[in-house]
């Protein structure tokens, strides 16, 4: 009685101990990147995913500027460095740019998803923690002369 008393115990501690793992697998792949590749090849075995933190907070968009193509009316470029200021890797964020007439009265609003805007030869799994880009965004606006802009980070 006391061998299946403790075979019992030891298997639910066992199940517990997987369920925490399952549960808070983020977590702990963000506290201790050492143990991501293990538990991203269990989650791979077991059918689940591994994401990356989004934490918004963290990711700052610094040197911004918006510059018209000289001689080219009505052609853009963005330019701005994203930083992720966390001490962990993130997902890539998505960006929010609106463009402003004089009045700081928006013109047009657009969603900039990570593959929209991250340099085609960059490795899109992950922001690196501590790390900056430099992005570089044309665009054309035929219809309209903005004054202004807002740049916005978020995750959806």
């Amino acid at each position: 009685m006391r061998i299946a008393t403790t075979l019992v115990l030891v298997l639910l501690t066992g199940t517990l101990g997987a369920q925490l793992l399952y549960l808070f697998r983020a977590e702990i792949a963000r506290d201790l990147p050492g143990l991501r590749p293990l538990l991203a090849s269990a989650c791979a075995r077991a059918g689940c995913t591994l994401p990356y933190p989004r934490d918004a907070q963290r990711i700052a968009i610094e040197a911004t500027e918006l510059q018209e193509e000289p001689g080219r009316p009505g052609e853009f470029v963005l330019y701005a460095t994203i930083n992720n200021r966390a001490d962990y890797a993130q997902e890539w964020p998505y960006l929010e740019l609106t463009l402003n007439d004089a009045t700081e009265q928006a013109l047009a609003r657009r969603v900039l998803s990570p593959r929209d805007w991250l340099p085609a030869d960059h490795p899109a799994e992950a922001f690196p923690g501590r790390s900056a880009l430099g992005i570089r965004l044309p665009f054309s606006t035929p219809d309209m002369a903005p004054v202004g802009y807002r740049l916005y980070v978020f995750y959806p």
